[in-house]
């Protein structure tokens, strides 16, 4: 070799070496732990000590701390006991909002080991969630709004202005009325969140202060929200359930995945949709496999007489309604010639109405507005629908919603009253027992039980193995989770 090839070549080597010196130290992100009693709110992120899974190791971070430092791909177990922190006195920034943002396949996971209470030590706000941060987790955590009082049109745990936020196995308790608020009060806010995900929570005791609209209370509400999922969610004691309020906003986005929740001892609906969160036909918000019991409606399609749009393209598929006033409630004015609402497959048992609509009685002559098919209504103690109640009512029996002008409820198979014969209203378990005519009512659609058309069961349990409320782990073992990041 020449010498001129032997300069090349070490000056070559010299310029790879100065480019790795100069280009900064990656480090592996870690698994650590916070605790109130040992940990610091001035230890550096190089300080922090590992933990194991379960949290066992040298605390060395307070979990204010904790959430200042994390990086993405950081795993912080919190150590069992009460955790306070200042409020932000703001609506949407919680006390415990991390300064970073995780990234996708690397979150910053905040997890509870053993029973964890967070509060505010004062001021007022949001207790947890993420603000203008994306892919933060957090998971386990009690909450109660007794230990941290909420401001006005809000929560104790909110997601906002954020991508990939996940709310899980969270235990929330809104203390009733959230010391007075006669605004939207809610256990969890969702809003302008992409892809976020709320799951496997237990939310009890959300409500509106006295002589404002009980549907305020809200277990969950979303705005202006896009491609989300709710499920496995327990609601009771709240004023609603699922609220998808949104507006106004403008455009489309792609729906919501609603699924697999259990809400009970609701004020007014378990489950609302507004114009607020419109998606489109290829799209849409699928509301499916949900059991709402003992509430004034199962279902709430909601128009505000605002001079906002009504509430387009919601399938609500296979849900179990059973001790409700109405099974369906269409409030408000609705003027749209089409809006591709489906309500498909549910059972409606003990009910005053199967349908109740302020709407003209026109409205429900047009079924690319709102279709009823292959459902199950039994046990409804008056007429089958009360349409305009609120102008000139219209009384329509079952047999005639089937035929024109309205011809709902009427292809094949059409709806039966028959007794869909639960295990158990007592218990309850609304599994089907065999020989339920329920068994073989429904029909899929947009891929819920099966290719579009398949029969299935009508009600929420089509294979009867599905959980329906907070226990189905759907987040995997935490182990699984790939930790690495940058300093």
């Amino acid at each position: 070799m020449s010498r001129c090839r032997l300069l090349v070549l070490l000056v070559l080597c010299l310029l790879w070496v100065a480019l790795c010196l100069a280009l900064p130290a990656v480090v592996e992100a870690k698994p650590f732990c916070t605790n109130s009693s040992t940990g610091s709110d001035a230890t550096a992120y190089a300080s922090l000590t590992t933990a194991t899974q379960d949290g066992n190791g040298t605390c060395t971070a307070t979990i204010r701390r904790a959430a200042d430092v994390a990086l993405a791909g950081d795993i912080i177990y919190v150590a069992a006991g009460t955790y306070t922190t200042a409020g932000t006195a703001n609506r949407f920034v919680s006390s415990l909002n991390p300064t970073n943002s995780g990234t996708n396949g690397n979150p910053i996971v905040f997890i509870s080991v053993g029973t964890v209470n967070l509060g505010l030590s004062s001021s007022t706000g949001v207790i947890v969630g993420c603000s203008s941060r994306n892919y933060i987790t957090w998971r386990g955590f009690v909450v109660h709004e007794a230990n941290g009082t909420s401001v006005a049109d809000t929560g104790s745990v909110v997601a906002h202005d954020s991508t990939g936020c996940i709310i899980e196995q969270m235990s929330i308790n809104g203390n009733g009325t959230g010391h007075g608020q006669v605004d939207n009060h809610t256990g969890i806010r969702m809003e302008a969140c992409v892809s976020c995900i709320l799951r496997n929570n237990t939310i009890t005791n959300v409500t509106s202060a006295v002589g404002t609209n009980a549907a305020n209370g809200s277990a969950i509400m979303v705005y202006a929200s896009d491609s989300g999922t709710i499920e496995n969610n327990t609601i009771s004691a709240c004023g609603s359930g699922i609220y998808m309020k949104g507006g106004p906003h403008s455009g489309t986005r792609p729906g919501f995945t609603i699924r697999y929740n259990l809400i009970s001892n609701v004020t007014t609906a378990g489950l609302i949709t507004y114009a607020g969160a419109p998606s489109t036909d290829a799209n849409p918000t699928i509301w499916s496999q949900n059991i709402v019991r003992d509430a004034a409606s199962g279902i709430r399609f909601w128009h505000f007489n605002s001079g906002f749009d009504d509430a387009t393209y919601n399938v609500f598929v296979n849900n179990t309604i059973y001790n409700v006033t109405n099974g369906v409630e269409v409030l408000g004015d609705f003027t749209s010639t089409t809006a591709n609402n489906v309500v498909r497959n549910n059972i409606v048992s003990v009910a005053t109405y199967g349908i109740l609509s302020t709407a003209p009685a026109t409205y429900h002559q047009n079924t690319s507005r709102i279709s009823h098919e292959n459902n199950v209504y039994h046990s409804i103690a008056t007429q089958h629908a009360r349409l305009n109640a609120d102008g000139s009512p219209v009384n329509v029996t079952l047999a005639n919603w089937k035929l024109a002008p309205y011809t709902q409820d009427a292809a094949s198979p059409a709806a039966i009253t028959s007794d869909p014969q639960f295990v158990s209203t007592v218990t309850p378990d609304f599994h089907l027992q065999g020989g339920s005519p329920a068994l073989t009512h429904g029909r899929a659609i947009r891929g819920v039980g099966g290719a579009d058309g398949t029969t299935i069961p009508a009600g929420a349990y089509i294979t009867g193995a599905e959980t329906i409320g907070a226990g189905n782990d759907n987040a995997g073992a935490v182990r699984r989770l790939r930790i690495r990041g940058a300093d």
